[in-house]
């Protein structure tokens, strides 16, 4: 059987979310609810020079140092009490040791920003740049 969905006949405004509506099959606009959306996510290229492949509410990647970035958002998020998630490819010999905030700095999460950063599996635990990083936040 095919699928119908219904999508609004309005468009969003910033800070907005598509999501479910309380009517099955049809989508709606409204502002991110804490435990139920992805406020922001990216997924971008670490070495060279670093650039955004996809994204949402990322305006830019800041380019710390080896192994250390800051994900700026477009719109502020809700609070700076967001959960997130990490994952890289292509550090040592495509395994990554630790993938996290940076290492003390006690500033890592805002409402503007997320910093993050990742070690290389060579043994050492050394902050290495990867191929590819994706970043998630979620409230």
């Amino acid at each position: 059987s095919d699928l119908e969905l219904k999508l609004p006949a309005t468009v969003g405004t910033a800070n907005q979310v598509l999501r479910n509506s309380s009517t099955p099959g049809t989508l709606e606009f409204g502002s991110p609810q804490a435990g139920k959306d992805i406020l922001a996510w990216v997924n971008f290229n670490g070495t060279g020079t670093v650039a955004i492949r996809d994204h949402y509410n990322v305006s830019s990647i800041t380019d710390v140092g080896t192994g250390h970035y800051t994900v700026n958002f477009a719109s502020n998020l809700p609070d700076a009490n967001f959960a997130t998630i990490l994952t890289c490819d292509g550090v040592h010999n495509g395994a990554t040791s630790t993938l996290g905030h940076n290492d003390g700095d006690t500033a890592h999460t805002n409402v503007s920003y997320v910093k993050v950063e990742s070690r290389g599996a060579d043994g050492s635990g050394s902050v290495a740049d990867a191929e590819t990083y994706c970043v998630a936040c979620i409230s």
